[in-house]
């Protein structure tokens, strides 16, 4: 096991990034995105799903700020989300 990431991040290494990006592109899912990309809103949604929250607020709500660096992996992105 691989003890330098979490468990989620381990997880989403096994989904196609290529592939997703492609359907964005096909589906125009980018259309009108500022800050946050398709792929982080994924993310954010993947680990509201996998963590059996109710809706995304409680991502925040329920870690600490530290905590989410190390899950989502970025800086910037836990930025999004505060």
């Amino acid at each position: 096991m691989d003890t330098g990431k979490t468990i989620f991040a381990q997880l989403m290494d096994f989904l196609p990034v290529y592939e997703f990006h492609k359907s964005v592109q096909r589906s125009n899912g980018h259309y009108k995105v500022k800050h946050f990309s398709c792929w982080n809103q994924f993310l954010c949604m993947a680990f509201a799903q996998l963590s059996y929250r109710h809706h995304s607020l409680m991502v925040t709500t329920n870690l600490a700020f530290e905590e989410l660096a190390q899950i989502f992996g970025s800086e910037r992105l836990t930025g999004c989300l505060a």
